[in-house]
């Protein structure tokens, strides 16, 4: 059975000022429970085996984790910003750099 995502960070506001939403399109962040994310994960590789033209589209989000930025909430208090050098990839971009090396990525767009 498919549970409920958890809430990790609740946010009132819209994602973005510069474009419009309605009002139930929040800035909060949601958490999959581990039977669920395996779920969709065990999906997307069988997408991905299928595919012979996947392209990926990606945002600042995949750098989130290493500068400790929730999508608005206005932190920036580690990773680059102290030291840019000491940033280091994120579990995101190992995924998506292995994907690619395996020749499961065709195209990447970056935002």
């Amino acid at each position: 059975p498919m549970h409920p995502a958890k809430k990790t960070w609740d946010c009132a506001k819209p994602p973005r000022d510069d474009h419009s939403a309605p009002s139930w399109l929040t800035a909060s962040e949601f958490q999959d429970v581990p039977s669920v994310a395996a779920a969709k994960v065990k999906i997307l590789a069988s997408l991905l085996r299928l595919s012979t033209r996947t392209v990926i589209y990606t945002g600042a989000g995949i750098s989130a984790a290493v500068v400790g930025q929730a999508a608005r909430s206005g932190q920036n208090t580690v990773g680059w910003k102290t030291n840019p050098r000491a940033a280091k990839p994120t579990f995101t971009h190992y995924a998506l750099g292995l994907l690619g090396q395996e020749g499961y990525l065709h195209s990447w767009v970056q935002q």
